[in-house]
């Protein structure tokens, strides 16, 4: 009897270390610093302003009604907005913030909590990403091609000054805009930012982006419009990216003609050559440790969704070795755009648990 008490209390042991392992393993993978994956993606390169406030509301903003299934959000608004879609199986919780070295306001924290999983990820890098763009002018450029905006400095990773600033913030309750020191609840929030970006090759603002997230349910629909303050190239932009230090298991990639392949996400990997077979939609994570799973889509209409802007020899979506996946909007073949020209992509996020 002593004997098979000391082998049940040798096991236990073992269990707890083992679960302690792992929990200090996806703690370490969390705090992967943005400066890692900041500089890593500068290096495939080559292969404080006041915000202001508005009452106007963009057209074509909310989420048609028929889209909508009506489960509340509660919302609170301070310094960060605060949203919680309380959902049949999970909780979804979403926080949006001035992020990295630019102070762009973005998505600085994801919470996913359910009866048998909780995780959270905390924002390091970009979800909508930024440019490696170029002023087209009488300066020559002697400058290395990195990317500005979103998360990124000067130097190309999260150091230096700052390529980009928030101009103008606006965030609607069911149409309504709210103000600071808010709470309540509504069936869709919506947020409008207005961004300056500036070229690689010259210190002046060069690109204004207006980004759209609309919340609803457990789903983040993102629309962006890129307007050309001078004449620029855009040599590289990914668009819509993932963050997966907690999705950390595999990726299947969704095709237009209704096929998918599935790839770990311990390794670099991609959607194909880009081809008519090859046509993504849209990307699905998952993890090692709980049930969550975040997709990601880029939808049909607009200039870049039809992956023009890519070489022949490019996929149209791609997961790196230091845990990000991407689409790949531009990246081969350069996109010129005159002063006052414009263009809009649209894409979004989902989450749900595993059947």
């Amino acid at each position: 009897m002593k004997m098979k008490v000391f082998f049940i209390i040798i096991i236990l042991t073992i269990s707890t270390s083992f679960v302690s392992l792992r929990t200090i393993y996806n703690e370490v993978k969390q705090n992967k610093t943005e400066m890692e994956i900041s500089k890593i993606e500068s290096s495939q390169i080559n292969t404080n302003n006041e915000v202001e406030h508005t009452n106007m509301v963009p057209s074509e903003l909310f989420v048609e009604e028929s889209k909508i299934k009506r489960s509340k959000l509660n919302y609170s608004y301070k310094d960060d907005l605060n949203v919680e879609a309380d959902l049949s199986n999970f909780t979804l919780s979403l926080s949006f913030g001035q992020c990295g070295i630019n102070d762009i306001f973005s998505i600085k924290k994801i919470e996913l909590v359910g009866v048998e999983n909780q995780i959270a990820i905390e924002s390091c890098t970009d979800w909508v990403g930024p440019y490696t763009v170029k002023y087209i002018g009488t300066e020559k450029n002697t400058n290395k091609e990195i990317f500005t905006g979103g998360w990124h400095g000067s130097n190309g990773d999260v150091t230096g000054n700052a390529t980009a600033f928030t101009k103008m913030i606006a965030i609607y309750a069911d149409g309504k805009e709210i103000k600071k020191k808010t709470n309540g609840e509504a069936d869709i929030i919506s947020i409008v930012l207005k961004n300056e970006i500036k070229g690689f090759n010259i210190n002046d603002y060069v690109i204004e982006e207006t980004v759209t997230y609309t919340i609803y349910e457990n789903q983040v629909d993102i629309k962006v419009q890129i307007v050309a303050i001078h004449d620029l190239e855009i040599l590289r932009y990914y668009g819509l990216q993932t963050q997966n230090n907690i999705f950390d298991n595999e990726i299947k990639y969704l095709y237009e003609a209704g096929r998918s392949i599935t790839k770990s996400l311990g390794m670099a990997s991609d959607s194909g050559v880009k081809n008519s077979e090859n046509k993504v939609i849209s990307f699905e994570l998952s993890g090692i440790t709980h049930q969550f799973l975040l997709k990601a889509w880029i939808n049909s209409d607009g200039l870049l969704s039809s992956f023009n802007y890519i070489a022949a020899d490019k996929a149209e979506a791609f997961t790196t070795y230091y845990g990000k996946s991407y689409f790949n909007l531009i990246n081969g073949n350069t996109l010129v755009l005159k002063a006052g020209e414009n263009l809009v992509w649209s894409g979004g996020y989902s989450f749900k648990l595993a059947d």
